[in-house]
């Protein structure tokens, strides 16, 4: 796993170089990008993880090069600010990991950003092991996810929460049946835990079809993200993500922001 990533940061970089040739088009662009993250600590090695030193450059260099924070409601609602600002960010945190509480939120106030936290409702409070996390350690120290507490406490503080399905199951390998059951009850538990409406879903394993797309809107549900590569468009339910991984130095992550993404999207 860690040579893995090396190899990889190794090309990146070797890419992100390349793509210094090209004029830089994301800075200026209308349109928010939307970042993808899992988590956020220095005892993990896999390409998930990123330590907080590498977040916390990140979060400063978009704060310092004046990117607005943006929220999944704000694109719901087609809010007027989206068309104010050239530099827009949406934060989005997957799976529900503790660290997204304990490292990433205090890194992202420390700047006034906000984010989405996709949670797939049967992990939180729970000891559940994705597989992943088993194969590289099964301590559970390791692999905390949040309990009920902190999620409530996410949205006290005004985060937005999201459904990431009842049990991450991908929804391409699942009937007809248990994907609505995913999509649809899982809104409905995080609704009457939180007591507010929760209007985004995200993919599980970014795996799905035109058939998922439309039971997410069936189910109420004003967006959802995907975790393919690009720009946010017109439509809200299969909206892309740009994923920050471990195998991305800081050079990378600028490159990506500036996007200069052809080189590196074959490289995930």
């Amino acid at each position: 796993m860690h040579a893995r990533i090396g190899v990889k940061k190794s090309l990146k970089s070797l890419c992100a170089a390349l793509s210094r040739s090209r004029p830089a088009t994301g800075l200026g662009r209308p349109s928010p990008v939307v970042l993808m993250y899992h988590r956020v600590n220095s005892y993990r090695k896999n390409e998930l993880s990123v330590r907080p030193e590498e977040f916390r450059k990140q979060v400063a260099w978009l704060a310092a090069h004046g990117f607005v924070n943006v929220r999944m409601s704000d694109l719901e609602s087609g809010a007027e600010t989206l068309s104010a600002h050239a530099r827009m960010v949406l934060f989005t945190f997957d799976d529900g990991y503790e660290d997204n509480c304990t490292v990433a939120l205090p890194i992202l106030k420390e700047h006034a950003y906000s984010a989405i936290f996709y949670l797939p409702v049967n992990y939180i409070s729970s000891n559940v092991l994705a597989s992943r996390d088993r194969r590289e350690s099964n301590r559970l120290e390791h692999n905390r996810r949040m309990t009920w507490e902190q999620v409530r406490s996410l949205a006290a503080e005004g985060m937005e929460i999201g459904s990431h399905g009842l049990n991450h199951l991908r929804l391409s390998r699942i009937s007809a049946a248990a994907a609505m059951r995913e999509i649809a009850d899982s809104k409905a538990a995080l609704e009457a835990i939180l007591s507010r409406p929760v209007t985004s879903f995200c993919y599980p394993g970014g795996r799905y079809r035109a058939e998922h797309v439309e039971m997410v809107r069936q189910s109420g549900y004003r967006s959802a993200c995907t975790a393919s590569p690009g720009i946010v468009r017109s439509n809200l339910f299969e909206i892309p993500r740009l994923a920050v991984q471990a195998s991305d130095t800081f050079f990378v992550f600028r490159c990506k922001m500036e996007g200069r993404l052809r080189f590196l999207h074959a490289i995930r």
